[in-house]
């Protein structure tokens, strides 16, 4: 995980490390060492630990500041309580892992902050009142499995998305500036030409 890490954050101090994409790791858990380092960054807001083959949570990083965590398609299958070091946790993704009990989701409802929870693919999903039970567990969840609690699909754009949004509306914005000066450019030359024009008409009567 170190090697990876480094090639990642490519020489910068961990404080200033907000993103961690740890998903070429191999490993059935994190190790003490891993844990240590991984606690460095102090300022972390967003860990991907995906398709790593992770059958235990243990030993894993006390992160004061993570928001996101995804953590799919490994081999989990209890033992959630090691998240618990994660406050400001907000959105967590499960999914394609091997949890089939509420009861193990519900060692998670001390995280008071988690709005987004995704268990796609997990045995779980399949218990009878899943939906309703889960939303019940966690009082500020707003989006399960992709839904909100009336069962609407919820898309939610990446940070990333809406600044292209924002860029794309203020390139549209300047196409309108730019597209209303060069009418006005427009609009002034036919002047200056009528105003030669003139000159010349009135160079003729003079003449005369």
């Amino acid at each position: 995980m170190e090697g990876i890490i480094k090639q990642q954050v490519k020489g910068c101090d961990s404080e200033e490390v907000y993103e961690l994409i740890l998903d070429k790791y191999r490993g059935l858990s994190i190790s003490l060492d891993e844990k240590l380092l991984l606690e460095t960054f102090t300022n972390l807001e967003s860990l991907s630990i995906t398709g790593c083959g992770l059958k235990s949570l243990d030993n894993f990083p006390a992160l004061p500041k993570l928001l996101r965590l995804e953590l799919c398609d490994n081999r989990l299958r209890n033992n959630l309580k090691s998240l618990l070091v994660l406050p400001s946790l907000t959105m967590l993704s499960l999914a394609g892992n091997q949890i089939s009990s509420l009861e193990e989701l519900e060692i998670l409802s001390p995280l008071t902050n988690l709005a987004s929870i995704d268990l796609f693919n997990c045995p779980v999903t399949l218990v009878n009142g899943y939906s309703e039970k889960v939303f019940a567990m966690f009082k500020n969840l707003q989006v399960l499995d992709g839904v909100d609690k009336n069962g609407e699909e919820v898309s939610v754009a990446s940070e990333d998305e809406e600044d292209e949004e924002e860029d794309d509306d203020d390139e549209d914005l300047n196409d309108f500036i730019l597209y209303e000066d060069d009418d006005d450019d427009v609009n002034d030359e036919p002047v200056k030409k009528s105003k030669i024009n003139e000159d010349s008409d009135l160079e003729g009567d003079l003449k005369e």
